[in-house]
Order: structure tokens, then C-alpha cells, then sequence
């Protein structure tokens, strides 16, 4: 091998060890109060969930600041189911409310979110009461309306401020 080769190798070699073993400079940034939007990531049905289940979005759109992004398309949001109430006789509805707090920022760590959602099916006790009343007690087996909140369901939250991301 002539001797420019080897040098050549070798410099190549000094360049890959490097950029293996030195860690890359990252910038701190100070993450301001912004809002995020969010995705849910799998459908929810008051018939089947219970309080303090965990519920988890998708981030719909990076989010940025300084120019550079804190949040990527794609980071996972977290949060809980915080009441349910199933559907019940005399048309009483279902209701299912969830909030949110944390989500994955691009250096793995977790930042504060507040949101929070709440969705009531139809009440139809009206109608109950008045099958029951006018036609047949039958009508006290009216149900309800159940609520189920949808994979893909947006909701908007708001990032907290104060924390600091590592960005590459």
C-alpha cells in the first residue's frame, strides 16, 4: 500500500472514531409556554375504561423554538382517564374525561402539558320517563347515549415553561 493511502486511511479512521465516540454538541433551550397538538393514539369507549387508565397521543406537528425543534412529530403525549360514567336506565348518559400531562421533548425527557377533555353522551330520560309514564313501565330500560372518543381525536395542549431541552 503506498504510503499516501495509509494516511489517507488513517485520517478517515480518526474522522469515524470521533464522530463515534465524541459526543455531539447539543444546545440547552429554554422552553417557553407554547401549545402542542396532539393525536390520540387509540380509541376509548366509556363501556370499557375505568378511572386512572393510562391514555397516550401523538404529536401531530414538531414543535419550535429558537428554530429548533423541542417536540418532533411523532413524540408520545401522556395522560389518564380521570372519570367515566357508563350509560345507565332512565336514558342517563356516559361521560368520559381525560387529562394530560407530560410529553416526550427530542432529548427523552419529559416536559408538563395541561389539557384536558371531557365528553357527554345524550341524555334521553326525557323519552324514558315518558314511554314510562304513557305507554309501558318498559321504558325505564331506556338507555343513554355511550361516549367513545376516537383514535385520531385532536385536542390542543399547552406545553409548560420553565424546562430545559437538549437539542442536537
Amino acid at each position: 500500500m503506498p504510503k499516501n493511502c495509509r494516511y489517507i486511511a488513517l485520517f478517515l479512521l480518526t474522522i469515524v472514531f470521533l464522530n463515534l465516540f465524541l459526543p455531539i454538541v447539543a444546545e440547552n433551550v429554554v422552553v417557553r409556554p407554547t401549545r402542542v397538538q396532539l393525536s390520540l393514539a387509540q380509541t376509548i369507549d366509556a363501556e370499557t375504561a375505568n378511572q386512572g387508565d393510562p391514555v397516550e397521543f401523538v404529536v401531530v406537528h414538531p414543535v419550535y423554538q429558537d428554530g429548533k425543534i423541542i417536540v418532533p412529530a411523532g413524540a408520545r403525549a401522556y395522560g389518564r382517564i380521570e372519570q367515566v360514567t357508563q350509560n345507565g336506565l332512565l336514558g342517563k348518559p356516559a361521560s368520559l374525561a381525560i387529562s394530560l400531562t407530560t410529553v416526550d421533548a427530542i432529548d427523552g425527557s419529559k416536559l408538563p402539558i395541561i389539557a384536558s377533555k371531557t365528553l357527554k353522551g345524550e341524555s334521553r330520560t326525557a323519552i324514558s320517563i315518558g314511554v314510562s309514564l304513557f305507554l309501558c313501565i318498559l321504558g325505564v330500560f331506556i338507555k343513554g347515549e355511550n361516549v367513545t372518543m376516537q383514535a385520531g381525536y385532536i385536542i390542543d395542549a399547552d406545553i409548560l415553561g420553565g424546562n430545559v431541552v437538549n437539542v442536537p
